[in-house]
């Protein structure tokens, strides 16, 4: 990944594993995290010339506190942190939740605010407008969660926090292979589709326009270029087609399993036994 940062020339990147919990049973512990940071600091020592920073996803749990103790925030580079369970909660409850996370001195990033997967989960009910106000009186970002499945924030809710003074970051989708990183644009794209270029987005690295730049390509190549953008957008749409022709006892679920990681643009990390299976 540092080596495919220096090839689009990038400056910096940032891995963001999650944490471990109930909901992710194989993201990173403190013992773990700690091996990472010196694989990282190898990678600093002898790479390709791009600074790689430590970073995390974090839960946040029911009272609003991050799943990792400050110990181990504190030499963390970013800490990003989302909600994964207790969707459900109250309006009131659930803003007083994210804006106590909020409150923890080393927290950098709101990471996919609102929750939702499309035609699978609501967003949950928040005030988005006390969020962003806390959020711009205390410097943190929110995530545009790019991945064709969340779109998270909305456009509307954008434009909101652009309103409100709030930078936004887009993450890409994290892969062991170049591919990971050139996604990077898919994000940046969306965010200035939302009115975010008064405001940059924090992630962005100084060259990073020349991914979004089709111009001087031969008209095949913008043809295919432009076809893999319009069919990214709708490959939801497609897999679920695929579903409506598939009977329920179908013998092969490691199929729509594959399926969905190409959907999304990366497979999930885990089974939900929690084994690890490489992407087909």
């Amino acid at each position: 990944m540092a080596a495919a940062a220096r090839s689009l020339g990038y400056e910096y990147i940032a891995i963001c594993d999650n944490s471990r919990s109930r909901e992710i049973p194989c993201g990173m512990t403190e013992e773990s995290l700690r091996d990472q940071w010196r694989e990282i600091e190898q990678v600093n020592r002898d790479g390709p010339g791009v600074a790689v920073l430590r970073g995390i996803e974090c839960g946040i749990d029911a009272e609003g506190m991050l799943d990792l103790p400050d110990a181990v925030l504190k030499d963390l580079d970013l800490v990003m942190a989302s909600v994964h369970s207790g969707l459900e909660m109250p309006e009131g409850q659930m803003t007083k939740r994210i804006i106590a996370a909020m409150h923890n001195e080393h927290l950098d990033l709101i990471g996919h605010p609102t929750g939702r997967i499309l035609q699978q989960r609501d967003p949950a009910r928040i005030d988005l407008t006390a969020v962003f106000r806390e959020a711009a009186a205390l410097g943190v970002c929110m995530e545009i969660n790019a991945l064709p499945s969340r779109l998270d924030l909305s456009d509307t809710n954008c434009r909101m926090a652009k309103e409100h003074g709030v930078r936004c970051a887009c993450p890409f989708p994290g892969e062991p292979q170049e591919h990971g990183v050139r996604s990077c644009d898919r994000p940046a794209r969306l965010a200035r589709s939302k009115g975010s270029d008064q405001h940059p987005p924090a992630h962005r690295a100084q060259t990073d326009t020349r991914t979004l730049k089709m111009h001087g390509l031969p008209i095949r190549k913008q043809f295919l270029k432009g076809f893999y953008l319009w069919f990214s957008a709708r490959r939801l749409f497609f897999l679920q087609l695929l579903r409506s022709f598939l009977p329920e006892d179908h013998p092969s679920p490691l199929i729509v399993r594959s399926l969905q990681g190409w959907v999304f643009g990366y497979p999930h990390p885990c089974q939900g036994d929690g084994v690890p299976y490489a992407r087909l």
